[in-house]
């Protein structure tokens, strides 16, 4: 990887912890080689980075990925003395993540340029595990070329900038990053979750109870004007559970006719920002992400801890998350649903009088001794179910 030294500095510290346990693990198994497998495995594992979140998007997790271990540990013959090198493939792959962040003049090169190398290698072994699976690299692909193009970029890199990246654009690689796209709402799909889809659903815990603050938050929904309501709630009083709640009742039809169709929408807020260094990456997936919205009048948006939005991806000179929404709350384009606690309500929200008047407040209290009674009596068959055991009526 001498080619790379130049570059090195540009990787990110996640590309850079990346490198370290692939060879780490290597090193642990006795392989003789780093190859593309231990590169995925390494990238599966390390939190908060935005390929392992891609990734996780596509059911690939780390469950999955421990089955890379057994594979490594069969297929590779062990080394007695030594570090492992670097393989071709591998040494092509981390080269290939530079190029692309050369194609989009990124002046940083992360962890979604290493999986777009990952998932256009023609690595034998690589194909095999990920078909096994069932992974698709090329819907993968097709997802990260939507984030790196909503990714800030930056002017055009003068010949000795080029020259220090030590490398030169591949017509293959070309091909794949100009490929056609489907014209869905990729960016919705990558940083929100579908409350409403049915897959979603049948993971969610049942609401029992709550039936008044779900008639408030359907009032609320269904005005002309005034209609996005936030959550106010202490920690643990269920207030994600409220939407949800609501979710269900959409799914099954029991709302009023201007709630049928809609569909909740819950912001990852961890994912939207995971990968943005540089000022303005963040604004400019907001920005995709409430144009999308736009497009489609039955998505509401629910954003939890929405108080993290006030000052979020901010820096001099340039917006915040709350504020690029305040446009389309004031003018009807975008419908949202917020939750917050008291205390930062009014720390964040409250201090920003223009924000604070889209929303419409529910106080969401604790539950009664007889509530929480009925709560664990409805909910007693799933925690049955997961733990495999059977709890009496009077524990």
């Amino acid at each position: 990887m001498d080619n790379l030294d130049p570059t090195f500095n540009k990787f990110t510290g996640h590309f850079k912890k990346i490198l370290v346990s692939a060879q780490e693990l290597a090193i642990s198994l006795r392989n003789k080689s780093v190859d593309p497998l231990h590169l995925l495995y390494a990238l599966t594992i390390t939190k908060g980075c935005l390929g392992a979140d891609i990734l996780a998007k596509n059911k690939f997790t780390l469950e999955e990925a421990k089955s890379i271990l057994s594979i490594l540990n069969n297929e590779h013959q062990p080394i007695a003395n030594g570090l492992p090198t670097m393989s071709e493939m591998t040494q092509k792959i981390i080269e290939k993540a530079v190029t692309v962040a050369y194609q989009y003049q990124h002046r940083y090169i992360g962890t979604e340029h290493l999986l777009m190398s990952l998932m256009s290698s023609q690595d034998g072994s690589l194909l095999k595990f990920l078909s096994s699976k069932n992974i698709k690299p090329e819907v993968i692909r097709q997802n990260l070329e939507t984030i790196l193009k909503s990714t800030s970029k930056f002017p055009d890199l003068t010949m000795n900038q080029k020259n220090d990246l030590n490398i030169t654009p591949e017509n293959e690689l070309e091909r794949i990053l100009t490929g056609q796209t489907t014209g869905q709402e990729i960016a919705l799909d990558n940083y929100t979750i579908d409350l409403t889809d049915e897959e979603v659903q049948r993971e969610i815990d049942p609401v029992i109870g709550r039936a008044d603050e779900i008639e408030r938050l359907i009032q609320i929904l269904s005005r002309r004007t005034k209609n996005n309501p936030i959550i106010l709630g202490d920690p643990g009083v269920g207030k994600t559970a409220i939407v949800e709640g609501l979710a269900k009742r959409i799914t099954q039809g029991k709302v009023p006719d201007i709630l049928l169709n809609k569909k909740i929408l819950s912001l990852d807020l961890g994912s939207a920002v995971a990968g943005t260094i540089f000022r303005g990456e963040f604004e400019n997936r907001i920005k995709k992400i409430i144009d999308e919205i736009k497009q489609d009048k039955n998505i509401i948006l629910f954003i939890d801890e929405i108080h993290n939005l006030m000052g979020a991806g901010s820096a001099t000179g340039s917006l915040d998350a709350a504020n690029m929404l305040k446009p389309a709350l004031a003018r009807g384009q975008l419908r949202c649903i917020g939750a917050t606690t008291p205390e930062e309500f009014k720390k964040h929200i409250e201090t920003d009088p223009a924000f604070e008047r889209r929303f419409q407040p529910i106080i969401l209290k604790e539950s009664t001794k007889q509530e929480t009674i009925e709560i664990i009596t409805g909910l007693k068959k799933n925690y049955e179910k997961y733990h495999n055991v059977k709890i009496a009526d009077d524990a």
